[in-house]
């Protein structure tokens, strides 16, 4: 008898390619159609899904690696079911050759390309091979429970965390990354941050989930007043940036802020014990109105010289932001999987 031949290992590629795997012959087909039916979704939910994409995955990222499970048990998980669900269906079609994380990254890049205007945009996916995690169930919910990116970091603590989990050294890397916000929105419900019953975000007419330099341009360019917002437990107490009218409009929080001032010395709990008091100005005519704390000789608040000359470099040149942008994502990711120079 003919001697027994082993049994013969995978042959489809996975990793890292550097013009990105939409092309690939094994890969194009399912790709292409993650794409496609991700582009239908966000189309179909009036643009809705395009940010809870974009934050489903960054929130799946967190820890050691994109590993396509959310531990919806985090209060800052709030508000990810619902892109879960919406994925699930095509996690059960495609789910064959891909993981459950690739295929969220996919539809993660799809995303961000819808939100930059005009025809065609297209951000490459530079990465496949994705491990999904042992502990959660086939939609994704459950496995560890990782800290978030907090909405109080100092200067110095958003670079820690970015290079803690997403192995980003450069500044440069971070700032590109936070302008994801100008295709956000915030709900009140969920984050405890935004206005009641609004679509607000971060820059004006958020609702139409564009990414462009909008974020920089409006950190910038308005007077940032600080304002406490009382939530309904579990989601806890904010204090959040505006600009007049109060209750309407963009906001920023305190680690959107630390890409342009030093809040390190500044930053404290108020005497409810709530977090995010900033006991500086962002601006001269900006005015101190915080309930229980005299608002008289409060200092400027103090530039981020490690930051600030890149939120500058963005607000005025909107196609390097988007330039930069599609690397900055890919990194992330990519994050747990491909070692970087």
């Amino acid at each position: 008898s003919s001697k027994p031949q082993p049994v013969s290992a995978p042959t489809h590629p996975t990793g890292w390619k550097d013009d990105g795997w939409d092309a690939d012959e094994y890969y194009k087909a399912d790709i292409s159609g993650i794409r496609q039916e991700c582009n239908a979704m966000i189309e179909a939910s009036e643009r809705e899904l395009l940010p809870k994409f974009l934050r489903m995955v960054f929130h799946d990222c967190v820890g050691s690696a994109c590993d396509g499970c959310i531990n919806l048990d985090n209060i800052d998980n709030r508000g990810l079911l619902e892109p879960i669900e919406g994925i699930y269906p095509l996690v059960k079609k495609y789910g064959g050759k891909l993981s459950r994380a690739d295929i969220w990254a996919i539809c993660a890049i799809e995303a961000a390309s819808m939100a930059v205007p005009g025809d065609g945009h297209h951000f490459p996916l530079h990465f496949i091979g994705r491990k999904n995690c042992a502990d959660a169930d086939d939609m994704g919910i459950g496995g560890e429970d990782h800290a978030m990116c907090g909405n109080d970091l100092t200067n110095h603590e958003m670079l820690q965390f970015f290079k803690d989990n997403f192995g980003m050294h450069d500044p440069r890397e971070v700032v590109v990354i936070m302008g994801v916000h100008s295709a956000s929105t915030a709900n009140r419900d969920n984050s405890g941050f935004g206005n009641i019953g609004l679509e607000d975000g971060w820059v004006e007419n958020a609702e139409e989930y564009i990414l462009s330099n909008k974020y920089f341009k409006t950190m910038k360019n308005f007077v940032w007043e600080l304002q406490k917002v009382e939530n309904i437990y579990p989601v806890p107490n904010r204090h959040q940036w505006y600009f007049d009218p109060i209750d309407n409009g963009p906001i920023m929080t305190n680690s959107d802020m630390s890409l342009l001032y030093n809040f390190e010395g500044y930053i404290q709990a108020d005497k409810h014990g709530d977090e995010g008091l900033v006991m500086c100005l962002t601006h001269p005519d900006a005015e101190f109105e915080i309930e229980g704390v005299d608002g008289e000789d409060i200092p400027l608040c103090p530039l981020a010289e490690s930051t600030k000359e890149f939120v500058d470099m963005y607000a005025d040149d909107n196609d390097l932001f988007i330039k930069d942008f599609g690397p900055a994502m890919n990194k992330i990711l990519n994050w747990g999987y491909h070692t970087y120079d």
